[in-house]
Formats: structure tokens, sequence, C-alpha cells
């Protein structure tokens, strides 16, 4: 026969204890309910402050009945998100990129028509300065870029003596070299 010790004994019984509650007075009756009674203004208010988490073009719904609501997507039942593009979809030369160029490329022409390739910009010939510069070859240190837009990975590329100009209608880039 196993005897139970003192110890295990206070340690069961102590997850049973309850703190003491108050009587009511003698002679009057409590009324309990059979479910919890929520006031609608209580629903309405603890909707409101309900913070949900955002994402970039996320926000809260708004509640107002005065506000037209702005075009948008719902996303959940507390959340909409806007309908609009990302920067890098409406400026292609701000995407962030981050390249490692494969030993193939050898030459700093070849490392930025590389950036290029699914850019959807395209490379228009230069002056002879450039196309000197692009038969360079391509320095150890440049062989890791990013993550940087891809603007600025171009310009590290030709370096500080050139200029990148673009033309976002045709989608073209070019350098110029500055005197």
């Amino acid at each position: 026969m196993r005897t139970v010790t003192p110890i295990a004994a206070v340690l069961a019984l102590s997850g049973c204890a309850a703190p003491p509650t108050a009587d009511p007075p003698a002679g009057e009756s409590v009324a309990i309910p059979s479910e919890p009674a929520i006031l609608e203004a209580d629903t309405e208010r603890m909707a409101e402050t309900r913070t949900p988490l955002a994402g970039r073009n996320e926000k809260p719904i708004s509640r107002s009945a005065n506000t037209p609501p702005p075009p948008a997507e719902r996303v959940g039942r507390y959340m909409e998100t806007t309908a609009t593009p990302d920067p890098g979809q409406m400026d292609l030369l701000s995407v962030v990129v981050r390249v490692t160029f494969p030993e193939t490329v050898t030459t700093v022409g070849e490392a930025v028509r590389w950036l290029l390739i699914r850019s959807g910009y395209r490379l228009l010939p230069g002056d002879p300065a450039v196309r000197h510069l692009f038969r360079r070859p391509l320095p150890e240190v440049h062989r890791q870029i990013g993550p940087v837009p891809l603007r600025t990975a171009l310009a590290v590329l030709a370096g500080e003596g050139f200029r990148l100009r673009e033309d976002p209608v045709r989608r073209t880039i070019k350098y110029a070299w500055e005197d």
C-alpha cells in the first residue's frame, strides 16, 4: 500500500483551493444570469478598438458611415489593402537587386548587360570612352553588389567618371562621360 506524503498532499490540494467569497446578506437572493449580457454599444466599441496586424498597404477598415470607402480589396475581417503597385513596379530602376556575377562575366559591359537582362531596359551604345569602359575587366570588388536599387548598381559599375542617363519612355539607359 502506498502512503501519501504530506508534501504531495499539500501540492495536490493547493490547485483545488479557491479564494473565499463574500456571502450575500441574509434574506437576499442573488440572481445568476444564464448568459453574459453584452450591450450592442460595447460590441461596436470593442470592434473599433481592435488593432489588426497591418502590412505595407494594409489599414484598419473605417467604420464611419459618412466616408465613402476607397477602392480596396478586403483581405480579412477587419483588414483591407489598397490596390496600388509596389514602387519597383512603377519605377523599374528602383527595384532592389542583389547580384553575384558568374565567372563567365568578365568585363564591365558584360556586367551591365547581365543586370539589365530582366529589368525591361536595354543599353544604348555610347561614345568611345564608354565603349572603352565596357571593355575593361570587371573589378573583383564589383563581383557582388547589393542589396541596392538597380539604378545604383548600374552607377557603381561605371564609376564616378560616367553618368547614367535613362529614358523611361523608351526604357533605355546610356552612360555619358563626364569631363
